[in-house]
């Protein structure tokens, strides 16, 4: 019998995670140790916003490094567990809760890069976003963000992820809280077809989902986020003990091979077709989806921006039951510039 994309995604992350945990476990564990210290291991988030990490293998920056990696695709809550554990090296995805409350209980973990952000070109739409099904909108049930009162919006985790975050800033837009909604707990990929079918009434995508549904015109943005989410910046790396502790020389290797890839997308990488091919195998999308996508913008210095990580902190603390402790915890403590200065000569 032949299982459905969706769940055959969903059964291949639950069996890698089985497998790195007891494969990965042989060769690292949470004292940090590597039997070969060249090798990275990475779980990852089907996002665009993730491109470098994609495309650093493709066009040879890992191996300017001397590095070898394994990219491995992975629900969020199972990867911050493996980073914290020492069974993956990094997680490529977006701080959360999760890592939050793993550095508060002592974990020896931290953000060290940004990646993929909004700030694109005036003009160009948001690459991300709350999308409404398109008979709620033309009805004029749901035209902004107050109307998604009482509804069910479709997001990748519940309260505590990233996704929450950002559709708590566009439902603070029309003075809503996440305790107004009902978040419908799904993969990104099952969103689509959630929006298709009426299952949920909105869902939080990122690209390339974002371009399938408008080309599909079954939903549309309740607001443009870029007006909502500013400056901030949620995708990134997350360092697990190894990187951050005995092999931090590897770690900036990592970082290096990352800046290398986020150079290469620099301007409109929608044009350049080894781009193109590259990202549509990474997030597992037609390269015709990525050509037809939104922009991000890559920050090639890979700047981790802490004043997201403190508004994130501040709606789940204000939401209450999701964070493990009752005050901000520092930046500094959460995250690691020095590994990303020593990439970049002490810049």
């Amino acid at each position: 019998m032949k299982l459905p994309a969706s769940k055959h995604r969903r059964l291949t992350t639950l069996l890698l995670a089985s497998v790195l945990t007891t494969a990965l476990g042989a060769c690292g564990g949470d004292n940090g140790a590597k039997s070969d210290p060249n090798s990275v291991s990475v779980g990852y988030l089907n996002s665009v916003s993730l491109a470098p990490v994609f495309l650093a293998e493709s066009i040879g920056c890992y191996r300017q490094q001397g590095l070898r990696v394994k990219l491995s695709a992975v629900q969020p809550a199972d990867a911050v567990a493996l980073v914290a554990e020492g069974k993956l090296d990094v997680y490529a995805g977006a701080p959360s809760a999760a890592v939050f409350n793993q550095v508060n209980s002592g974990a020896k973990l931290a953000v060290v890069a940004g990646l993929g952000t909004i700030a694109t070109p005036a003009g160009e739409p948001a690459p991300v976003g709350v999308y409404v099904r398109k008979a709620l909108v033309d009805s004029g049930q749901v035209t902004k963000p107050a109307d998604l009162a009482g509804r069910r919006i479709g997001t990748i985790g519940d309260v505590g992820t990233a996704g929450s975050y950002q559709i708590a800033r566009v439902l603070a837009a029309g003075g809503r809280t996440l305790k107004d909604v009902q978040l419908v707990t799904m993969s990104l990929a099952d969103t689509v077809p959630a929006l298709e079918n009426g299952s949920v009434d909105a869902a939080f995508l990122t690209a390339p989902y974002t371009a399938q549904v408008e080309a599909a015109g079954t939903a549309k943005p309740v607001i443009d986020v870029k007006r909502v989410y500013g400056d901030d910046s949620l995708a990134g790396l997350v360092f697990g003990p190894s990187l951050l502790k005995n092999h931090r020389n590897t770690g900036a290797a990592f970082l290096k091979a990352n800046a290398c890839a986020a150079q290469r997308l620099q301007g409109d990488y929608r044009k350049d077709a080894e781009v193109v091919t590259s990202l549509a195998k990474g997030v597992d999308a037609p390269e015709q989806t990525i050509r037809n996508g939104a922009l991000y913008a890559f920050d090639p210095k890979l700047t981790v921006n802490g004043e997201t990580l403190e508004r994130m902190q501040q709606i789940f603390l204000g939401y209450g039951g999701v964070l493990t402790y009752k005050s901000p915890i520092a930046v500094a403590k959460m995250t690691d510039d020095g590994l990303r200065q020593a990439a970049f000569g002490g810049q």
